[in-house]
Order: structure tokens, then sequence, then C-alpha cells
């Protein structure tokens, strides 16, 4: 973990965390390793983020249609329309990791 900057506040001192790598683990797991409580973890998550859900679950999702398609090619030719479909979905993967930081305190 990785403290981006820190930032004097009115009655003391707020630290802000880079947490792009945590973003494809569980939030209970990223709370863990960040040792705060998962509750306090997504208010920070939702403030630092505008409302924005932990992309945890459409991360997975997209990782297991990218295996699947990849699975179903029998050839070592990559179809036009295969290809496609794959830049597409990780496109929306990249997406969905764009850099993050959140407030510690």
């Amino acid at each position: 973990m990785k403290f981006i900057y820190t930032q004097k506040a009115w009655m003391g001192e707020t630290r802000y965390v880079e947490i792009t790598n945590l973003l494809v683990l569980a939030q209970s797991e990223a709370g863990k390793i960040l040792k705060l409580p998962t509750s306090t973890l997504s208010k920070r998550w939702k403030e630092a983020t505008c409302k924005r859900i932990w992309p945890y679950r459409k991360i997975m999702s997209l990782d297991t249609k990218i295996t699947m398609m990849l699975k179903n090619i029998y050839t070592d030719e990559i179809t036009e329309e295969v290809e496609l479909m794959l830049n597409i979905l990780l496109k929306k993967r990249e997406y969905e990791l764009r850099p993050a930081t959140i407030r510690l305190y």
C-alpha cells in the first residue's frame, strides 16, 4: 500500500491512497488489506468516485467472458469478429480498472 499524498486538514492530517490494484478483489478483501471496515471503504469509495459501484463483479464477469471466448477458439486463427469482440471486452475491463484514489482518514 503506497500513500499518494498527505494533506493538512483543519484537525490533522488527511492521507490518500491509490487503490487501483485492489479493484480486482472483493471489497471485503480490499478492506482487510487497507485495514478499513468494509462499510468505511464503501463510503470512501463512493465519495471518491461519484457513487460508482465497486467493480469486482463486473471485472470477474468480463474475465469469464474473455476466457470463454478464448477457449472456444478451435484453430490458431482468430476471426475478425472474435478479435473485435475481445477488444471490446478488454476495453470495458480497462475502463472499470481506471485509477482510483481514496481518503484513508
